[in-house]
């Protein structure tokens, strides 16, 4: 357990830490969810607002920069 808040996302059965995200310019207007673009993971919500999530975590696993990924 960590004594700090944060958040997690669910994908292909694998639980992730988002480490680090920045708010971005809203990609792929028509598409919510997580994504793959330009070699960055996007989030989209449906009121058309992005995440860029930069740094990630999964179960288990290092660090690693979602480039990387």
């Amino acid at each position: 357990m960590t004594p700090y808040p944060g958040a997690k996302l669910f994908q292909n059965n694998k639980q992730y830490k988002i480490l680090k995200a920045s708010i971005t310019e809203n990609i792929e207007k028509k598409k919510s969810g997580l994504f793959i673009y330009e070699r960055k993971i996007i989030l989209n919500n449906n009121l058309g607002e992005s995440l860029e999530i930069l740094e990630l975590q999964e179960e288990g696993k290092k660090n690693m920069k979602s480039s990387d990924y």
